[in-house]
């Protein structure tokens, strides 16, 4: 029988533990941000440091936050395997996740938006040509491209092989992001 999930989280539960074991440290219970679940493991370097380096310590990489909330969703998704004939049940047995989801979300875009303008400042700080940072933006949009295209060619490799339903699930959503990928890529 065919279930449809309430939530589609871009990458495997897998995946996500692996990323998330290897580049964070899983944070003790705080009952004052107790939806989070990681911290990073280097320390963010001041605006003093150089430019380079705080890009090498990851300063500007994406934070846990989105990653978390996709285990959220898988996690829901489960629940939701065992429960969706009882919506009242699933409704009740997810609260706390769907709280936590919607916090991680919330401080994912307030990290985003805080990383982007640190990045203007240390674009500006560091005095980087904006020819430069176009050749250099143009490069890494193409590098996106190629690895969401790579993705998506081996998901559909995985589908084919395996002949999994969820493997060809998988693959309709890696195309399906792979394409929004490439919408919004165009505009640039």
């Amino acid at each position: 029988m065919n279930i449809n999930l309430p939530y589609s989280p871009t990458t495997s539960l897998e995946e996500l533990e692996d990323h998330l074991t290897t580049n964070y440290f899983k944070k003790p219970y705080d009952r004052f941000m107790w939806w989070r679940s990681y911290t990073l493991k280097n320390k963010p370097l001041t605006s003093r440091h150089p430019f380079k380096d705080r890009i090498l310590n990851g300063d500007f990489d994406i934070g846990s936050f989105k990653y978390e909330a996709q285990v959220v969703e898988h996690r829901m998704n489960d629940k939701w395997r065992e429960l969706y004939r009882d919506t009242g049940r699933y409704v009740e047995e997810t609260s706390l996740d769907r709280a936590r989801r919607k916090r991680l979300l919330e401080d994912f875009e307030k990290d985003e938006a805080n990383k982007l303008q640190e990045l203007e400042n240390a674009i500006r700080k560091a005095n980087v040509s904006e020819r430069q940072l176009r050749l250099n933006t143009s490069v890494d949009i193409a590098s996106g491209r190629a690895n969401a295209i790579a993705d998506t060619r081996g998901a559909a490799m995985r589908a084919s092989i395996t002949g999994n339903p969820e493997d060809a699930l998988a693959f309709a959503q890696s195309l399906k992001e792979t394409n929004k990928l490439l919408e919004e890529l165009k505009k640039y």
